[in-house]
């Protein structure tokens, strides 16, 4: 037998595997018999080879396909994390849309509580109101009732003012027109109460004593500190009137009218904001208190929305603090 250093066209390289095919001794026989037993066996193993191509190429096709199952199941694994990231913020969200229903719940609770009591107190405020209209139908008849008094007073007034107007011109003592001025008060208006003669810018009021004393001690200090001077005569007459500043004639008849109201009138809606303003001035400057009280009600109550710089002003002229 001899050594075949070069391999038969059998034995080439295969052209899909991956490492060389080894050489290979291969002993021939001496005999033609021995010969073809052995071309029979290359013949077999040149088959095996083909068949080792197959497989090597099969295997490559395997790891392809492990390949792309690997980047697929790579892939997978992404997608399986972002889900597992996208459950967790869908759980976080479910927590907090759950904590949302439970304040909403509480809410509606407390709506449904505050409905109720809303119920009830329209219930009991439609009760109430019934029982304002009825105690407001009641007033107004009284307030009616005492108008047609009080209108009747005035013309009763009337007709005394007209009687005493005549007297008062067959008096020797009454003034003379050109020497001074009345004011729109006479003295005899007040009944037979004592007078007190009152002087603003030189025209001449005759104001009941017992009106001025009620309300204020100014005018009762005033007559006596004038006597203590010696001056016993000052608002007796005409000749010595109690001389006012800080007043006009038409401030002055403003708060005069107030002044002798009767006492059961209640409605003073012809008063505008004019005459009430000076009527509070003239009640803080002689200190009436009940008056300025009033005064200040009316304000409040029908001219709230008086402005805001002349609100401010007649706080200071007025001395009003709650309006500073």
């Amino acid at each position: 037998m001899i050594n075949i250093t070069q391999p038969p066209q059998c034995m080439r390289m295969s052209s899909t595997m991956s490492t060389p095919v080894s050489l290979v001794n291969i002993s021939l026989p001496s005999s033609p018999a021995d010969s073809l037993v052995e071309l029979l066996e290359l013949d077999e193993f040149d088959k095996v080879l083909q068949d080792d191509d197959g497989l090597q190429s099969k295997l490559e096709l395997a790891d392809r396909d492990g390949h792309e199952l690997r980047a697929t199941l790579s892939e997978t694994r992404k997608k399986l994390e972002n889900l597992e990231a996208m459950h967790e913020k869908v759980v976080e969200a479910n927590e907090a849309l759950t904590q949302r229903l439970e304040v909403v719940e509480r809410q509606r609770k407390e709506w449904t509580a505050a409905n109720i009591k809303f119920s009830k107190r329209h219930i009991e405020n439609k009760v109430a109101k019934r029982e304002l209209e009825a105690k407001y139908s009641t007033t107004f008849a009284e307030l009616r009732e005492m108008d047609e008094i009080y209108g009747n007073a005035e013309k009763e007034i009337a007709e005394l003012k007209d009687q005493i107007t005549a007297l008062s011109s067959s008096t020797p003592d009454a003034p003379n027109s050109n020497q001074t001025r009345r004011g729109s008060w006479s003295p005899r208006l007040n009944g037979f109460d004592e007078c007190i003669v009152l002087s603003v810018e030189g025209q001449l009021f005759y104001v009941s004593r017992r009106l001025l004393q009620r309300d204020t001690q100014y005018f009762e200090d005033l007559l006596e500190s004038s006597e203590d001077s010696g001056d016993t005569h000052i608002g007796e007459t005409d000749a010595h009137p109690i001389v006012l500043g800080g007043a006009t004639i038409e401030e002055m008849n403003d708060f005069l009218m107030l002044l002798h109201v009767p006492p059961f009138q209640t409605n003073f809606d012809y008063i505008n904001i004019r005459q009430w303003g000076a009527i509070l001035k003239l009640a803080n400057l002689w200190s009436f208190k009940s008056t300025k009280v009033y005064a200040i009600t009316v304000f409040d109550t029908r001219f709230d929305d008086e402005d805001c710089f002349d609100r401010l002003e007649r706080a200071f002229a007025c001395g009003v603090s709650k309006w500073v």
